[in-house]
């Protein structure tokens, strides 16, 4: 079927001349495109046509006969001077926007309506009644686990000794450590040396892992992407080999961050063994649906995994939200997992797993 292309450009409103490329050579503006397009996609069509029309607007081009535009005249000198500069200002705002958002690296490609998660959420309310006491059923036969968003570990170490002693692992995320500082200030009296994962250029962020001495510990890098804030430790306990992964993902991270966690955990799976457990804080709260949530159940049904914790684990005024959580690859693996009171002056609540000896 014969298709007039000039008349069908002109019937669905397109009035600028977009894509005709000088005789002589290429314009600066057709060479950012093109770069755009090779690097990014159909998704930067948009500011490909914001660039074109920005500087068509600063150029004189050779009219072309055997090429009619609808409204051909928007170029013409008849157009006030106010009105040019008006629209010159305007495309020049929304090119550097979409610059910026198309630079985030959190530009969804595919929008749409959550996928129904087959990870069940809690309804819980904000009531800070369900939480328990951190040393409720405390049973010294058992392995325990504990996880805090302590947000500055250096100063709070006598205070997390005071309260977490008795507890087999402790997991620290957001320690705002540097390499500089992890010095024998920041032990714990009959823990070992503690694994740490610190950021080398901005404040901020970091990992840190403490394990009681009468436990074998080894720091498992080889499952750590230097993209991911993360500690992986292989455990032996009661006879039996553990994965331990603690994560931090900083809340304005790119979303390309999702790939490189699900990296490091698809690593440990591919290990001989079998028991995981992973904690941390993934700034993705669970108690509603949102991306950031939907990336991390989407990697938790990926390999089968189980999430235990439903309560709320942050609080402020106004709000709850589950951001940390515990994620096993056998549910079989605790006894019991659940969300104990706060002791710091920040409203972050631990979280305690009871582990079988």
């Amino acid at each position: 079927m014969c298709v007039d292309v000039c008349s069908y450009l002109a019937s669905v409103g397109l009035f600028y001349q977009i894509a005709i490329f000088p005789k002589s050579s290429l314009s600066l503006s057709d060479f950012v495109c093109i770069n755009l397009l090779l690097q990014y996609g159909i998704k930067c069509v948009p500011i490909i046509i914001f660039l074109h029309v920005y500087s068509s607007m600063g150029l004189n081009h050779t009219k072309h006969d055997d090429i009619s535009f609808t409204c051909s005249t928007i170029r013409s000198t008849s157009v006030p001077i106010f009105h040019k500069s008006c629209i010159f200002v305007s495309m020049t705002l929304l090119t550097f926007s979409y610059l910026l958002l198309l630079l985030s690296g959190d530009i969804e490609v595919n929008p749409g309506p959550f996928p129904t998660p087959t990870v069940t959420h809690s309804t819980s309310t904000c009531n800070s009644s369900t939480i328990t006491p951190i040393n409720t059923s405390f049973d010294p036969r058992r392995f325990t686990f504990v996880h805090l968003n302590v947000q500055s570990l250096t100063h709070k170490v006598h205070i997390l000794e005071t309260e977490l002693h008795n507890h087999t692992i402790l997991s620290f995320t957001e320690t705002w450590l540097h390499e500089d500082n992890i010095t024998s200030d920041i032990d714990i009296h009959n823990f070992q040396t503690p694994f740490c994962r610190c950021r080398k250029t901005k404040t901020g962020g970091g990992v840190a892992v403490y394990v009681k001495d009468n436990i074998f510990a080894k720091r498992r890098v080889d499952l750590e992407p230097t993209t991911v804030e993360c500690v992986w430790l292989e455990l032996f306990m009661g006879g039996q080999s553990y994965l331990y992964g603690t994560f931090y993902r900083p809340p304005n991270s790119p979303v390309s961050i999702w790939s490189d966690i699900e990296y490091s955990i698809d690593l440990a799976f591919n290990t001989k063994i079998s028991k995981i457990i992973i904690t941390g804080d993934f700034n993705a709260n669970l108690l509603t649906n949102n991306y950031q949530s939907e990336y991390l159940i989407n990697i938790i049904n990926m390999y089968n995994m189980t999430q235990l914790i439903e309560e709320p684990t942050h609080f402020t005024e106004e709000t709850c939200t589950l951001l940390d959580v515990i994620i096993v690859s056998d549910s079989n693996i605790l006894e019991k997992a659940y969300v104990g009171d706060c002791f710091l002056d920040k409203m972050y609540v631990i979280i305690v797993l009871f582990m079988r000896r």
